[in-house]
């Protein structure tokens, strides 16, 4: 329990830093939407909606609230930015950032793209453990209770 807590809130950390970070430069991540295909017009409410999704998602996680429901919501989350990133690097465009992390997606220099995939990927798989762990955390304590103990 203490590991899937520790990773949540970890994970919970990255989303609220990076709904902070967003709004500081919200341009590539209006760029990133309109490549997407999102419509102009809808374009800067689902870049604010995003970043309100993270703090919401971010602060359950650390806090706990509703934990099976932020997993999974996380999970399905990092998915898709993995997803995207994977679009985002099969572009011949190399100065294209993603702006997951505002301006601080400029220190990573030229690999950010695949720094912050790999990141989505280690944030997917871990939550998913998480997940499965507090099923599984679920279904000892039902058995204890049917048992009596």
């Amino acid at each position: 329990m203490f590991w899937r807590r520790a990773f949540s809130f970890v994970v919970g950390l990255i989303l609220i830093v990076a709904g902070l970070a967003k709004p500081l430069n919200l341009r590539p991540l209006l760029i990133v939407l309109r490549i997407d295909g999102v419509p102009s017009d809808i374009v800067p409410v689902l870049a604010w909606a995003l970043i309100v999704v993270e703090f919401i998602l971010g602060y359950a996680l650390i806090f706990g609230f509703c934990e099976k429901l932020a997993l999974s919501l996380a999970t399905g989350l990092f998915l898709a930015f993995g997803l995207q990133l994977c679009i985002l690097i099969a572009k011949p465009d190399p100065e294209l950032q993603c702006g997951c992390f505002g301006p601080f997606s400029l220190l990573l220099g030229k690999n950010a793209l695949i720094t912050e995939f790999l990141l989505d990927l280690t944030a997917a798989t871990g939550l998913i453990w998480c997940r499965v762990s507090l099923r599984n955390q679920s279904s000892v304590t039902t058995e204890s209770i049917e048992q009596g103990v």
